[in-house]
């Protein structure tokens, strides 16, 4: 972005030291690749730009500064069209090149195969390879490189990025080295200095406003709306619904509404896209989704990559997540016993028959209102999740693990003898179903697994 001239700054590498930088591999890779553009294009190999790539590491570690190189992953949806363009420009070059090959041409050849330059996931492979022998840390990627090298140095795990590409800026990036060399010297821009300059606030939101505004990889600008009209738009309206207003001022209603919805699916993308996190090493958003985000809005920014087979991403090594296991941790007791275990599994609970008959006694002064009758048939199951204790006033419908102990304290006698999940049952249930039995003369039977209570005719 040409408005970013006046915020660069000199700075060294060896102002690093002995601190971590993230590194954009694919920029590494690009420029290595320059140098055996031709044999890349005619599918000869070369081991050019490993070398390249390879002393750009070693000059970091002279410095004893600690690289983690950054590679990007699979296609991001929304991005599908820009990337088919790209593609599309590299192939026509590259058979320009070939044809000026052909014709003795070589200088022009090469230019136009510099310009056809693909990084495929093989070349990938080779630098992760060599990287792995030198214990260099690596990371690829979900899908972008720009999110994953900015929530890295957001999340502390890196101080500052080396990059040639300014969209880690519109991710909120507060430091980014650009121009780095062999001599460790480049020029850097802080996300401070960018917000001043161009969104005249150190708000991060309206520099995403304004890259959106004047065209990036997941929207493209309307007519008429440059850099310097997306800037005025910016500056003018304090929120997005001013932005949106300022479209429909200028556009048709059919036009309007339909940027609108893009706009905000492209700023979904500059905040929900799924990174990878060294540290837990799971796969989790770049910022937190918001409860009322709607799904549409997600929908160009791909699956989520925890406990998928996908092979670019295996060199990071990330954990497999039992998600059934995990809810059932989190939410033991909304645990359906009936689901895995075996009814033989379940063990009849012993009750002292006077300690019963005084459960009777007390049932009977309690005077709540009796709920429906049970759907489920004779049985009836009552988890710890609907416990409510027994008092002489009124059933609980729910309380506290705190409560819950201060209150069986305060339980009449007759409940201490019978055992702790017998006395934290509901009150309205146990109470319809031994005066429904006793009414009609039935026995009942009533057994326990896992704190929880069966009742069932005999």
């Amino acid at each position: 972005m040409p408005l970013l001239q006046s915020t660069k700054k000199p700075v060294d590498i060896s102002n690093y030291a002995g601190q971590v930088v993230a590194v954009d591999g694919y920029c590494w890779l690009y420029r290595g690749a320059f140098s055996c553009a031709s044999e890349l294009a005619r599918g000869i190999e070369s081991n050019a730009y490993v070398e390249f790539f390879m002393s750009l590491v070693k000059m970091l570690l002279l410095n004893k500064v600690v690289p983690i190189i950054v590679f990007d992953g699979e296609q991001l949806p929304i991005k599908r069209a820009a990337a088919d363009i790209r593609a599309t420009f590299r192939s026509t070059k590259l058979d320009e090149g070939k044809a000026l090959l052909n014709d003795g041409k070589v200088s022009e050849a090469n230019k136009c195969f510099q310009q056809a330059i693909n990084i495929t996931p093989s070349m990938v492979t080779i630098i992760i390879e060599e990287l792995d022998r030198h214990r260099i840390q690596h990371v690829v990627s979900p899908y972008e490189a720009a999110p994953q090298l900015t929530y890295l140095v957001n999340s502390g795990q890196a101080k500052a990025v080396i990059t040639e590409r300014s969209d880690v800026l519109t991710f909120g990036c507060s430091r980014v080295i650009f121009k780095m060399g062999h001599s460790g010297k480049g020029v850097q821009i802080t996300c401070k200095d960018v917000f001043k300059k161009i969104a005249g606030t150190t708000n991060t939101r309206k520099l995403r406003y304004l890259r959106t505004l004047s065209g990036c990889d997941y929207l493209p600008s309307l007519p008429g709306i440059g850099l310097q009209e997306a800037q005025d738009i910016v500056k003018e309206c304090k929120t997005v619904k001013n932005i949106f207003q300022a479209i429909k001022d200028r556009f048709s209603k059919e036009t309007a509404s339909e940027y609108n919805e893009n706009f905000i699916k492209a700023n979904a993308a500059f905040l929900y896209q799924f990174v990878f996190d060294p540290t837990s090493r799971t796969y989790v958003r770049f910022s937190p989704l918001p409860k009322d985000i709607k799904i549409g809005y997600l929908s160009g920014l791909g699956e989520s990559p925890q406990n998928r087979n996908v092979s670019i991403l295996k060199s990071n090594n990330a954990i497999y997540l039992d998600h059934v296991r995990i809810l059932r941790e989190a939410n033991k007791e909304n645990i359906d016993p009936f689901v895995q275990l075996a009814p033989s599994e379940f063990n009849e609970f012993e009750f002292d028959d006077n300690a019963l008959k005084d459960m009777e006694v007390l049932l009977k002064k309690v005077e709540p209102r009796l709920p429906p009758p049970p759907r489920t048939g004779p049985l009836v199951c009552i988890t710890k999740t609907s416990l409510s204790l027994f008092r002489c006033s009124r059933p609980l419908t729910y309380q506290s693990s705190r409560k819950r102990k201060s209150s069986l304290a305060d339980c009449p006698e007759p409940v201490a003898k019978v055992r702790k999940p017998f006395a934290s049952a509901n009150t309205s249930v146990v109470r319809q179903i031994i005066h429904k039995n006793q009414k009609k003369k039935r026995p009942y039977m009533i057994k326990s697994f896992n704190s929880c209570l069966f009742f069932s005719c005999i």
